[in-house]
C-alpha cells in the first residue's frame, strides 16, 4: 500500500495538478517531489540510526503509514498547488521513516539472508506500484478526476495497514542497546577515520547520486513529457507504468542471484550502459520507443548493488545508518532532479529533458571506471 501510495503522489500527482487543479508552471508542478524529498534528505538518516537502536521501532513504521494515510485523506480537500506542496512536506517528516527502518529490520530478522529479503522487499514495491498503476489508469482514463475517490480509499486502506501492523507484528530485532548506541557510533566512527574505511564507499554513493539525478529529472516530467510532447495517451501512460513494476518484479530476483555471484561493482557497470541506452530511446519522438524505454529496469541495478554492499560488507550495528545514508542522497537527488527537470522543460522545453539527462550519463561510466579501481 505505501508503495501504491507513491505512485499515486508522484507518478500521477503533477497530472493532477496540470488537468485538474490547473496549475501551468512546470517549476511549481516540480516541487510536488522536491519539497518531502529535502525533508526525506533531512530525516532519513536520523530515521536510520535509530533503525540500529533499541525501542519499539514497530511504531515508525505505524507513524510512516499514518503520515500517508493522513495526507492522501486531505490533497482532495485542497485546490492550490502551494497548499499541496506544503502539506505533502510536512507529512514527508514522518513517512519518510518508514523506508529505512523497516529495510534494515528485515536484514537483522534473517541476517544470512539479508540480501534475499532486500530483493523480495523492492518486489513487494513493485507489486504495489503495478496494482495501483493499473488501477489509476483504468479509473483516470482521460480525466484525473477520477482519481479523487482513489485518493481516500487508499487513505483508509493505509490506516487498516497500520492497524495490522499494530496488531500483528512484534518490535523490531535492535542491534545495541539505547544507553549504548551513542558510545559505540563515537567508538565506530573513531575506528573508520584510523583505518581509512568509510561506511559506504564514495564511489557507490556517487554512482547512487548521479543515475538518481538524472532518472528523477526525467521521472518528474515523464507523465507530462509523453503525453503532451510525443503525443502518447492517458490510458498508454498507465499501461507504460504498470508494465514497468512488472519487469522490476521478475528482474529483482535475478538481479539479487547476479549481484552475489558478480559484485556490486559488475552492477555498477552495467547500469552505465543501461542508462545511457535508456535514455537515448527517451530522445527518440515516439510513444511506442519512449514506453519501451522506461521498462528498462535500471534502478533495479543500483538498489541492488547498495543491497548487496550492506548485506556482505556492512555491521549489523551499522546497517540502519547505511540505508538512512543511501535514502537520504536518493531523497537529494529528488529535490534536485525534479526541479532542474521542471526548469528545463520551462525554459528550453519538455523533449530539453531526454537530451540532458542522456548526456548528463556519460558521468555514469567515469564513475563506474572509479569503482573498478
Amino acid at each position: 500500500m505505501r508503495a501504491g501510495a507513491d505512485v499515486l503522489l508522484f507518478s500521477y500527482l503533477p497530472l493532477y495538478l496540470d488537468g485538474y487543479v490547473g496549475e501551468t508552471r512546470y517549476w511549481l508542478i516540480s516541487l510536488m517531489p522536491a519539497t518531502p524529498a529535502l525533508i526525506r534528505l533531512i530525516m532519513a538518516p536520523h530515521w536510520g540510526r535509530r533503525a540500529d537502536a533499541a525501542g519499539s521501532q514497530r511504531s515508525y513504521v505505524v507513524m510512516g503509514l499514518l503520515a500517508y494515510s493522513v495526507l492522501l485523506a486531505l490533497l482532495p480537500s485542497i485546490t492550490q498547488t502551494e497548499s499541496i506542496v506544503l502539506l505533502t512536506a510536512l507529512s514527508a517528516i514522518p513517512f519518510s521513516a518508514f523506508n529505512p527502518v523497516a529495510r534494515s529490520w528485515l536484514t537483522l530478522q534473517q541476517p544470512a539472508k539479508g540480501l534475499l529479503r532486500l530483493a523480495r522487499w523492492h518486489q513487494w514495491e513493485a507489486c504495489g506500484y503495478f496494482v495501483t498503476a493499473g488501477l489509476v489508469g483504468w479509473l483516470a482514463m482521460d480525466e484525473v478526476a477520477s482519481l479523487v475517490p482513489l485518493m481516500r480509499w487508499m487513505a483508509g486502506a493505509l490506516a487498516v495497514c497500520a492497524l495490522v501492523v499494530i496488531v500483528f507484528t512484534r518490535d523490531m530485532p535492535a542491534a545495541v542497546a539505547l544507553s549504548e548506541f551513542q558510545a559505540l557510533r563515537r567508538a565506530a566512527a573513531r575506528l573508520a577515520r584510523g583505518s581509512g574505511r568509510r561506511v559506504l564507499p564514495l564511489s557507490l554513493l556517487a554512482f547512487v547520486l548521479v543515475s538518481s539525478l538524472g532518472w528523477e529529472a526525467v521521472a518528474n516530467m515523464f507523465g507530462l513529457y509523453f503525453t503532451k510532447e510525443v503525443g502518447g495517451p492517458l490510458h498508454l501512460y498507465g499501461a507504460v507504468i504498470s508494465a514497468s513494476t512488472l519487469v522490476s518484479m521478475a528482474v529483482y530476483g535475478l538481479m539479487a542471484d547476479f549481484g552475489r555471484k558478480r559484485g556490486w561493482r559488475a552492477l555498477l557497470r552495467f547500469a552505465a550502459w543501461g542508462y545511457t541506452g535508456m535514455y537515448a530511446l527517451m530522445a527518440v519522438r515516439s510513444p511506442w520507443t519512449v514506453g519501451a524505454a522506461y521498462l528498462i529496469p535500471m534502478s533495479t541495478f543500483v538498489h541492488t548493488a547498495c543491497n548487496v554492499f550492506v548485506t556482505e560488507h556492512v555491521p549489523e550495528g551499522q546497517r540502519g545508518t547505511a540505508l538512512g545514508r543511501i535514502e537520504s542522497v536518493e531523497a537529494g537527488t529528488i529535490l534536485v532532479g525534479a526541479l532542474a527537470g521542471g526548469l528545463l522543460a520551462d525554459h528550453f522545453g519538455l523533449y530539453a529533458v531526454p537530451l540532458s539527462v542522456l548526456a548528463a550519463s556519460l558521468l555514469l561510466h567515469a564513475v563506474a571506471a572509479k569503482a573498478q579501481r
